[in-house]
């Protein structure tokens, strides 16, 4: 009978282990997989998680990054300060400005170029400490598209100066500023 107890204790251990390795290879698979670059850290800032899309994107290897703080590695120099006082008063007052919200900020590579990007934080709270995830998407192509649709609304697709739209609301802003006493002149020339 204690033989049959103990078989069954090591069956049941078994098929959770395997339940576990299987949800494991989902974890891996869905992070190696992700177009969007997915990045954890712990509260110290150190970078537990950085999946392929991320290698992609900034420029480094897992191996080069995993322990390192992040934001000496893709936090623009000029908002890191931000960034470390933004996570400490989170750690200290629960206090968040940007977690669960989908913001668009600015992001370096790894030979420092910065460009802008889409990011969401999530929080994962762990019976110690909280560990923080972040989704990030470059943006680049989306930003050059809406200047060149911005672009493309206001001049003309052939000499490339503003259309008559265009034209028609730099000339009513002109008037509207124009100081009292004023005088000026608007040169109209016609082609034959």
């Amino acid at each position: 009978m204690g033989a049959w107890i103990i078989s069954r204790q090591v069956s049941v251990r078994q098929g959770m282990l395997q339940k576990l390795q299987r949800s494991e290879k989902r974890k891996s698979a869905i992070l190696d997989t992700a177009l969007d670059a997915i990045i954890t850290i712990d509260q110290k800032d150190l970078i537990l998680e950085f999946n392929p899309a991320a290698e992609k994107i900034f420029g480094y290897a897992r191996e080069e990054v995993i322990g390192k703080k992040m934001a000496e590695l893709i936090v623009p120099e000029s908002l890191r300060q931000q960034h470390y006082e933004g996570l400490q008063r989170h750690l200290l007052t629960s206090e968040t400005t940007i977690i669960g919200t989908r913001i668009e900020t600015t992001a370096m590579r790894s030979d420092g170029a910065k460009f802008p990007i889409e990011l969401t934080i999530t929080r994962i709270d762990q019976e110690d400490a909280p560990l923080f995830t972040a989704y990030l998407r470059d943006i680049t192509i989306n930003r050059q598209m809406a200047q060149q649709l911005l672009h493309q609304a206001s001049h003309d697709y052939l000499t490339s100066l503003l259309n008559r739209h265009s034209f028609e609301q730099s000339l009513q802003r002109l008037l509207d500023n124009m100081s009292p006493g004023s005088q000026h002149c608007l040169m109209v020339t016609t082609h034959p």
